[in-house]
């Protein structure tokens, strides 16, 4: 939950600001798959597909189960639309941090803050900028940023951080694909060995 302002009064935004960047950077932070307790209450809380790949990595499971099970979660069929609302956090929370970490400093203003991390987006090359889309306006900033700090209060599953993942995807991508053959269409089929 955001600070409170007084121990006896209930928090309120001051004079209609939001919620404090450093709480929703600090909530961010802290926010990482790192265990099995995390990945449950982010799968349990918000469906999060990560904590459903970070689980698998986790777990005590054999090689083989472990690479096929990401396979089959990361390759989007089955839980396409999981992977749909993760992409919008994923953006969300990418610009909500930017604004945050540019309102950190008490002499931004807010919309000097929405503004910078726009201009910061303009000149990001269009590889690295991925899924975020193209040009995103300030408007965008506010409620990616608002959307955020109110979900953080609202849903403890939301908005983990799953690193390591992409690396372990990659490993296990690698080494189904070691273990495959043609089949007489071309397709690649993995060995049931």
């Amino acid at each position: 939950m955001p600070p409170r302002a007084k121990r006896s009064t209930a928090w309120r935004r001051r004079n209609g600001s939001a919620t404090p960047p450093e709480w929703v950077l600090s909530e961010l932070a802290r926010r990482r798959l790192d265990d099995l307790k995390a990945c449950r209450r982010a799968w349990v809380h918000a469906g999060d597909p990560f904590a459903l790949c970070v689980a698998v990595t986790k777990a005590d499971l054999p090689q083989w189960l472990s690479d096929a099970l990401l396979f089959l979660i990361m390759g989007e069929g089955i839980y396409r639309d999981l992977w749909t609302a993760k992409r919008r956090h994923v953006n969300d929370v990418v610009r909500a941090a930017k604004v945050a970490r540019a309102r950190v400093r008490p002499d931004v203003k807010w919309e000097e803050a929405y503004s910078a991390v726009v201009e910061e987006f303009a000149e990001m090359p269009d590889a690295d900028r991925g899924e975020l889309g193209g040009h995103v306006g300030a408007r965008t900033m506010k409620a990616s940023y608002f959307r955020v700090a109110r979900r953080l209060s609202e849903n403890p599953g939301l908005y983990y951080r799953a690193p390591g993942l992409a690396t372990a995807y990659a490993r296990s991508l690698a080494r189904l694909e070691s273990r495959t053959h043609k089949r007489r269409a071309g397709k690649p089929t993995p060995a049931l060995k």
